[in-house]
């Protein structure tokens, strides 16, 4: 697999870009009108959102550039990697969390990409998981706080100075959006 596209449609675009631009992640550049980052196999996409539409599409990209996957919207990808460009440090992960509400159709109707594996984290949710070289996703059930589909980011790895200059343990922050970002 090549990549996994997220588009992320935002209320104010530049806003929620530069929430993740000053996280320094990765590769950042504007495309036909929208902001792109290259992030470990994750292209992370902000488009502006009109009103009523889905917030949220994820597609998979296999090696030859096609769309091998998708969970909502129409699984078109949407722009493709640069063939250069920095790489982010490989100390760190990150891993992309899909909230559904049924998780097995989900990881069913995306079975032909990978082998999603069943799994549970002490007292938390079953849910599947498939990993690759350079990303992880993982499909969660919704949360009964909020019953429609989402989507989360984590990076296992990556922790920000805090402003002392000491080391945090996990920083969790909502970007303005309202999608998670764990950094632990």
């Amino acid at each position: 697999m090549r990549s996994i596209q997220i588009l992320l449609r935002c209320k104010d675009v530049q806003k929620t870009a530069a929430f993740y631009t000053e996280k320094e992640l990765g590769s950042w550049e504007k495309n036909a009108g929208r902001v792109c980052c290259w992030i470990k196999g994750v292209v992370l996409v902000f488009e502006q959102r009109s009103e009523g539409e889905d917030v949220t599409e994820v597609t998979f990209v296999g090696d030859d550039g096609d769309a091998i996957g998708h969970v909502g919207g129409e699984g078109k990808p949407l722009v493709l990697p640069p063939s250069s460009g920095s790489t982010p440090d490989a100390s760190w992960s990150w891993i992309t969390i899909i909230r559904s509400e049924d998780i097995e159709k989900t990881a069913e109707s995306l079975a032909h990409i990978g082998l999603w594996v069943v799994e549970k984290h002490g007292s938390g949710p079953i849910h599947y998981c498939l990993s690759t070289p350079s990303t992880t996703t993982e499909i969660y059930p919704f949360r009964q706080s909020e019953p429609v589909p989402s989507i989360d980011f984590y990076l296992h790895g990556y922790l920000p100075l805090a402003p002392d200059g000491s080391k945090q343990r996990s920083v969790k922050e909502t970007d303005p959006d309202g999608r998670l970002l764990m950094m632990f």
